[in-house]
């Protein structure tokens, strides 16, 4: 399953320049976390999320995530984190796209040693709500090692600048 998730991730980063898409060349976002860590302690812990990005051509961008306002489950808290992504959006409708998004994550949680951080990837969809408002619903996992893993369902708005 994390082969095929990888290999969905790269071919939308990389096909999506095929597609055309009215876009802003600046947006940022604001979502609400729903996350699931493995080991060395199982909780689910939520928090906020804020990202800013810029696509660079049509449907192709650049995405940094910053977590925050962790909340904790089972004494387990996601003290701050951050993302940077390569992002490739697929058009499916005037208002509805998919996209997947690689790149590098960190994450600092209460049940971990230390920060962890490597190879972070995810899927999502995007819902237009107007010109400039988007709703957005993704699955990212940031963290993913052999002594634990974080990753999480994220739902929240983003705002198009132009």
């Amino acid at each position: 399953m994390k082969k095929i998730a990888i290999a969905a991730c790269l071919a939308a980063t990389m096909a999506a320049p095929a597609f055309a898409a009215d876009k802003g060349t600046t947006y940022v976002g604001a979502g609400w976390m729903l996350g699931n860590i493995d080991a060395p302690t199982s909780a689910n812990p939520t928090n906020g999320r804020l990202k800013a990005g810029m696509y660079f051509i049509d449907n192709v961008a650049a995405e940094v995530h910053l977590l925050a306002l962790g909340q904790a489950s089972n004494g387990v808290t996601i003290d701050q984190g951050y993302g940077i992504f390569g992002r490739g959006d697929f058009p499916v409708s005037d208002k509805v796209s998919i996209f997947g998004h690689v790149g590098y994550g960190n994450v600092d949680a209460s049940s971990f040693a230390s920060a962890k951080s490597g190879f972070a990837y995810g899927v999502g969809a995007e819902f237009g709500l107007g010109e400039k408002l988007a709703l957005e619903l993704d699955y990212t996992i940031y963290q993913n090692d052999s002594a634990s893993t974080y990753n999480a369902t994220t739902v929240g708005v983003k705002y198009y600048m132009k």
